[in-house]
């Protein structure tokens, strides 16, 4: 199983031609991928790498006019400090982490104008947080 996964990743751009997944590579998502190769396969998945290129200073600016003009930052902060007061990742109250995850939906929250902040993406943020750093995480959204 496991060699598979690496051929995958060793082979991203013929299995993964023109932004959509070969029909063997979906199999292999549904089948459920290796804990070992998420953290490789769900960025290409995303196209995490292209977004990066492509909004290279996109999160300092979308963080940068939310803290300026968001209307949602007050509602951002109260749901980071009861939602996950239990959860050690988040517990200390101003924490780094809590600050982090903050400024990621603070800046989703002008980025997305559509949705702007909602509960659900503060759910996807924090389980991306952990995992990835502040910036990264911020692609994961777009």
């Amino acid at each position: 199983m496991t060699s598979r996964w690496e051929e995958i990743d060793s082979n991203w751009q013929r299995i993964f031609r023109n932004g959509r997944a070969s029909e063997k590579l979906t199999r292999r998502i549904f089948k459920g991928i290796p804990q070992q190769f998420r953290m490789i396969v769900w960025p290409l998945l995303l196209c995490v790498p292209e977004v990066k290129n492509k909004n290279k200073n996109l999160y300092s600016k979308m963080l940068n006019r939310a803290l300026a003009t968001s209307n949602d930052l007050g509602q951002i902060d109260l749901d980071i400090n009861r939602t996950f007061r239990n959860t050690t990742y988040f517990r200390a109250r101003y924490g780094s982490r809590q600050q982090a995850l903050f400024r990621i939906l603070a800046a989703y929250s002008v980025f997305n104008t559509e949705v702007g902040y909602c509960q659900v993406r503060f759910r996807h943020s924090s389980h991306l947080s952990p995992v990835r750093s502040e910036i990264r995480a911020s692609y994961y959204l777009s």
